[in-house]
């Protein structure tokens, strides 16, 4: 089972998504759990199901950037640094100065998430254990994302794939449990009928839906959230950025 957190993703993504973590889970020093594709993937893959998707990025939820230590720029080059305000939540994106491989860290949400720890045999770390994300909190969390971001601008459609193949596995307590916490107790539709909207925008609402529209090759970008003067996470010039990934994330905000 240990090594099963890597084959959840495809052969050739597997050396990459290895070599990353080994850099990333040491520099790891408060709560964290991984959410979003790593999750999905792994969960799914105790289901007997698998995604054939891609690799994109890493993404997990952190109580702020004090789980982190700042020893991690040694490896990674910061690309987004938003601190808690009035105006944003805590959000932190780093890439991997080897591997290319981008993270994306949220504000922890929602509140209580359901996670669950996993061995992950590291090839230079030895056992590590991983804290990831149910799939129960996952799924609502997936469809509360599809419900909210479409307001700041097209979603990708992969969320609603990932939806869509989480949803066999879920329907119960405990994902009701967690979309009622993350619209405080009040959602206007109940989970399942927030999905069944998604699912219909598809077809009244086609631009509603863009792959990847955080994507841009503007390197003159820069991020008006961004703490440009923090000395422990100095903001990468967005040139050496699309130089590992190939293109610079916009506004920071719409992808996890």
């Amino acid at each position: 089972m240990a090594r099963d957190l890597i084959k959840a993703f495809l052969p050739e993504d597997q050396d990459r998504v290895a070599a990353t973590l080994d850099d990333l889970l040491p520099k790891i020093i408060g709560d964290y759990t991984f959410v979003g594709g790593l999750a999905i993937r792994y969960n799914l893959l105790r289901e007997g199901e698998k995604i054939d998707r891609p690799f994109n990025d890493l993404d997990l939820i952190a109580r702020g950037p004090e789980s982190f230590n700042a020893e991690l720029t040694e490896k990674f080059l910061v690309h987004h640094f938003h601190v808690d305000g009035p105006q944003t939540d805590f959000r932190f994106v780093f890439v991997h100065k080897s591997t290319g491989v981008k993270v994306d860290v949220f504000h922890w949400k929602p509140k209580d998430p359901r996670t669950m720890m996993v061995r992950y045999l590291s090839p230079r770390h030895g056992e590590i254990m991983v804290s990831l994300q149910s799939l129960s909190t996952q799924f609502a969390v997936t469809v509360f994302d599809l419900e909210t971001m479409r307001q700041r601008g097209p979603v990708d459609p992969k969320q609603l794939d990932d939806a869509e193949a989480m949803e066999p596995f879920v329907m119960g307590p405990a994902a009701n449990i967690t979309w009622g916490q993350l619209f405080h107790g009040n959602p206007a539709l109940t989970l399942s009928e927030a999905l069944e909207a998604a699912e219909m925008r598809v077809a009244s609402q086609p631009k509603s839906f863009r792959k990847e529209p955080w994507k841009s090759q503007d390197t003159s970008y820069r991020c008006a959230k961004c703490t440009y003067s923090n000395v422990f996470w100095p903001i990468a010039p967005m040139e050496r950025v699309y130089d590992l990934l190939g293109y610079v994330e916009i506004d920071g905000e719409n992808v996890i």
